[in-house]
């Protein structure tokens, strides 16, 4: 609904396990937009790689198509969206003894549910590109 304000905290997958935050408001009754971050990190053959994440993001909310179909949706909040933003790497390797920094412009998408346990409190699951996640989400 416009100006429900949605803010998820959570795991994410995609540059390893890491932490995973956003904040959306919903701008119309279908589309919400907002901002994202990320910090993760992972072993790779002898490599660590850690990553920071910081985007944007926008999503399209399809309670209303699926109300239309008789879908009861009290509780639920699916929705598509795109992401993009910025991503900063920094590496350090065993084998050579050297690491390194590199960082540039992520774009990617995300398809997600929200199932509301309370009235402003829940859970969600999102998959996509660069990032999949889990984690609670807080109406405010």
């Amino acid at each position: 609904m416009k100006g429900t304000k949605t803010v998820n905290l959570g795991l994410n997958t995609g540059y390893g396990i890491g932490l995973v935050g956003s904040v959306e408001a919903a701008v119309t009754d279908d589309i919400s937009a907002g901002l994202i971050a990320s910090v993760s990190g992972r072993n790779y053959f002898g490599s660590k790689y850690s990553y920071i994440v910081l985007g944007a993001r926008g999503s399209y909310h399809l309670g209303r198509i699926l109300e239309d179909a008789d879908v009861n949706m009290d509780k639920l909040d699916l929705y598509l969206g795109l992401t993009g933003g910025l991503r900063s790497v920094r590496y350090n390797t065993v084998y050579a003894s050297y690491g390194g920094a590199d960082s540039g412009i992520y774009i990617g998408g995300h398809a997600g549910v929200r199932y509301q346990l309370k009235e402003k409190l829940g859970l969600y699951l999102e998959g996509g590109y660069p990032l999949s996640s889990i984690g609670v989400t807080f109406k405010l």
